[in-house]
């Protein structure tokens, strides 16, 4: 079973989607009286943790018509939870994130991050997550999806390049996981006199339910290392990213607690 890309709604969702390269489209608002957004998808084996907090509001449906990322950010970093404070929770032991300004092209924006020296989010493992404002209390929790590799195609097996290559693409399963994105990750190309060809780029393949993609058309146009990512997602990030569910995997204000773990392959285009 596919999955097309669905409109998204509310102020953390967008932004969190939209530095995850999720192109999306605003659509109206459920009614809700609920004045704090939170929005975390903890990353398995990395040693940084993102999460968003936003107070929350509603605007019509043309403001996010036009602007791109440097007009998200312009409607949305003023609504930053600056006084928030947010934490995960293990077998006991709290880790507290701390506020980091991020700078990019577009603009400047906020987010709340955990940085740890060893790696704190593992496959298979539940936590917890505790945000705290002046008058909410937030706590969630998640099962990360299990551990899991890609199969095909192998690690450094050679492919012909072409405009139009057919690819497939398989995986084990991942536990708990209910969504897979795959993306192929393509090099930077230069000529022999050093003028630029190609930038580098990442670009989403598919989406799915399952774990073999086949008959992917896609273009290698230049030899050089490509690499292959599958992105396995918890049922909290599917509920709320695909069936539009406002609350999931908190038990107060809107948003989600998610959860994603990933595996990547290295393919070589003649």
């Amino acid at each position: 079973m596919n999955f097309k890309k669905k409109d998204m709604y509310f102020v953390s969702t967008i932004l969190f989607l939209m530095f995850f390269s999720i192109a999306c489209q605003q659509s109206p608002a459920p009614e809700f009286n609920e004045s704090v957004s939170v929005l975390c998808v903890l990353q398995a084996n990395s040693k940084k943790q993102i999460a968003f907090v936003h107070r929350t509001t509603k605007y019509s449906t043309d403001i996010f018509q036009s602007g791109g990322k440097a007009h998200l950010i312009e409607i949305l970093e003023p609504l930053f939870y600056y006084t928030a404070s947010v934490s995960i929770l293990k077998n006991d032991h709290q880790y507290d994130f701390r506020i980091e300004r991020v700078n990019v092209m577009e603009g400047n924006y906020h987010q709340f991050v955990l940085q740890t020296d060893s790696t704190l989010i593992h496959p298979g493992e539940s936590y917890k997550l505790w945000v705290k404002t002046e008058d909410m209390e937030i706590q969630g929790n998640v099962i990360i999806p299990g551990e899991f590799r890609i199969i095909s195609p192998v690690e450094d097996q050679h492919v012909q390049h072409g405009q139009d290559v057919s690819l497939t693409i398989s995986w084990e399963v991942s536990a708990h996981a209910e969504l897979y994105r795959i993306f192929l990750y393509s090099p930077t190309i230069w000529s022999p006199d050093s003028t630029l060809i190609q930038r580098g780029r990442e670009t989403l393949l598919a989406e799915t339910s399952d774990t073999t993609v086949g008959d992917l058309m896609v273009k290698l146009d230049y030899p050089g290392e490509y690499r292959i990512k599958v992105l396995a997602f918890d049922r909290n990030f599917f509920k709320h990213y695909i069936e539009n569910v406002d609350r999931v995997g908190l038990n107060n204000g809107y948003g989600v607690l998610g959860s994603v773990v990933a595996d990547s392959v290295r393919f070589i285009v003649d």
